[in-house]
């Protein structure tokens, strides 16, 4: 799935059939691998990312929570414009290579969705999150 979006650089829209180009919104095969590569050097669990876009970070970033081999391992993605601007294409994406279950997405602008972000993992918790930024390839833990 994510050889052909990359070499196609276009998704159709299930919603309402318009074609939509991928780049440059999207992260390139190299921030790609290099998302994946350190969700799995730090050997997360949870990963968090704000602007989802077309799901091709998060593509490479459920594939490595995959390797990972945690079954609990969740994905979470904050992107109030993924039906607005994006056509749902992210999620479709993800649903359609199979990592869909995977992710929990929030509708919401980040500076809404994060405050309660800790609430929702719980006090008593250690959370390992992996952030990353789909629009600038910025990653955080």
């Amino acid at each position: 799935m994510i050889e052909r979006l990359l070499r196609d650089g276009t998704v159709i829209a299930r919603s309402d059939g318009t074609a939509h180009d991928l780049f440059p919104v999207a992260v390139g095969a190299a921030e790609g691998e290099a998302l994946g590569e350190w969700v799995v050097r730090e050997d997360a669990t949870r990963t968090i990312e704000v602007g989802l876009g077309y799901g091709i970070s998060a593509l490479f970033v459920c594939e490595a929570l995959l390797s990972n081999g945690d079954p609990a391992a969740r994905h979470v993605v904050l992107d109030p414009y993924q039906a607005t601007r994006f056509a749902n294409c992210g999620l479709q994406v993800l649903d359609e290579a199979g990592v869909g279950s995977l992710v929990e997405h929030h509708a919401e602008e980040s500076q809404i969705a994060l405050p309660g972000s800790s609430a929702r993992a719980g006090a008593s918790s250690s959370p390992s999150w992996t952030a990353t930024t789909a629009s600038t390839g910025s990653s955080w833990t």
